[in-house]
C-alpha cells in the first residue's frame, strides 16, 4: 500500500469502527487532512480578504489564521468521522480498544500517550480486531 492508496483506505472505511487500520493509513490521512485544511485556510483567507480581519493578525502572514470561514469549517466537519473512524481502527491495530481515543481528551498527559500509542508499531498477526492491514502484512519475494 502506498501513500495515496492509504489515503484512500482511511476515506473508504470512513464508517467503519471495526477492523485495524495500519500507521501507514493512520498517518497518510492524518498529514493529508492537516495539508487540505491548511490550504483550504490559506486560500479561503485570501478569497476572503482574511488578511484584513483584525482577528487574523500577524499570524496569517506564516499560514496560521483564527479565521475559519465557511469553506474551511464544513471541511473540517467532514473530517471528523473519519478522522474517528482511522483513530480508532489504529488503536485496534495495537490491541487497545477505541474508547481509549476519550483518553486525548485529557492535555497534556493524554496527548502524550494517544501519540506514543499511535506511532506504536501494530501487533503482528491477528489480534482480538482482526487480521493485521494490508500495509503492515510482510510481501515475499519470489
Amino acid at each position: 500500500m502506498n501513500f495515496i492508496d492509504a489515503i484512500k483506505s482511511a476515506f473508504r472505511n470512513y464508517l467503519n469502527f471495526s477492523g485495524r487500520a495500519s500507521r501507514l493509513e493512520f498517518w497518510a490521512f492524518i498529514i493529508f487532512a492537516l495539508v487540505a485544511g491548511n490550504i483550504i485556510t490559506v486560500l479561503e483567507g485570501v478569497i476572503f480578504h482574511a488578511g484584513d480581519l483584525p482577528e487574523a493578525g500577524p499570524l496569517f502572514a506564516v499560514g496560521i489564521s483564527i479565521f475559519l470561514g465557511p469553506i474551511a469549517s464544513v471541511f473540517a466537519a467532514l473530517m471528523i468521522i473519519p478522522w474517528v473512524s482511522v483513530s480508532t481502527r489504529r488503536l485496534h491495530d495495537i490491541g487497545r480498544s477505541g474508547f481509549w481515543i476519550y483518553f486525548g481528551f485529557i492535555p497534556p498527559i493524554g496527548w502524550l500517550f494517544m501519540l506514543i500509542w499511535l506511532v506504536r508499531e501494530g501487533d503482528a498477526g491477528d489480534n482480538v480486531y482482526g487480521p493485521a492491514p494490508e500495509a503492515d502484512t510482510p510481501t515475499v519475494a519470489a
